[in-house]
């Protein structure tokens, strides 16, 4: 945990260090990869559990593969830090901090509900009698596949739009998508449809 934390923490920040303004399409290109991961990582604990019935072959072999990029990391120089000052004020006046906790509550709304959509969607599909076990976790599978679709299109998206109109397209579309399964609720084609594009957008 502690670990994907500072990855996560560590890699936004140093590319935002590294490109500044023009950061949109590298920051797209790493979270294409964390969805890569997303879809890849239930693949192996799933052929884990099929092959020895436990979950060690699948965490040694992630913890393994991981050495790779922290080996080579470890060579790396740091970039310089960024630039500290803000248009909007001076560091750690009213104004920074105000959109500093209006970012943390949008992340904090935003990653919970990227992960408790997919949990959500299994027992949905499955309580409601949609999709039995195996289809449903295909649709879990489907979510984090559309969700690296739409990072890796997001590459090019960035270079064209700004982040405003980029994070109000993909808003708008995710809120359109669940609303799809509010108003057709036992439909498995509105399911389907919800979950490929909330994944996307």
């Amino acid at each position: 945990g502690v670990s994907q934390r500072a990855l996560d923490v560590g890699g936004n920040t140093l590319l935002v260090w590294v490109h500044g303004k023009k950061v949109g399409p590298f920051m797209n290109g790493l979270h294409l990869f964390f969805g890569i991961g997303a879809f890849a990582a239930p693949i192996l604990v799933a052929q884990a559990m099929r092959l020895q019935d436990n979950l060690n072959w699948a965490f040694w072999a992630m913890a393994i593969f991981m050495l790779i990029p922290a080996a080579g990391l470890t060579f790396i120089k740091s970039p310089p830090r960024a630039d500290e000052s803000d248009e909007a004020g001076k560091p750690g006046g009213r104004s920074n901090m105000r959109l500093l906790g209006l970012i943390v509550a949008f992340y904090l709304l935003y990653v919970g509900m990227e992960v408790g959509f997919t949990g959500w969607i299994f027992t949905y599909a499955t309580t409601s009698n949609l999709l039995n076990e195996v289809s449903a976790a295909i649709a879990t599978s489907l979510f984090w596949g559309t969700f690296t679709l739409g990072r890796l299109l997001s590459i090019p998206i960035a270079i064209k739009l700004r982040p405003q109109q980029v994070l109000a397209m993909d808003l708008f579309g995710a809120f359109a998508c669940v609303l799809i399964l509010l108003i057709w609720p036992a439909s498995v084609t509105a399911l389907w449809i919800s979950i490929a594009g909330t994944g996307l957008f």
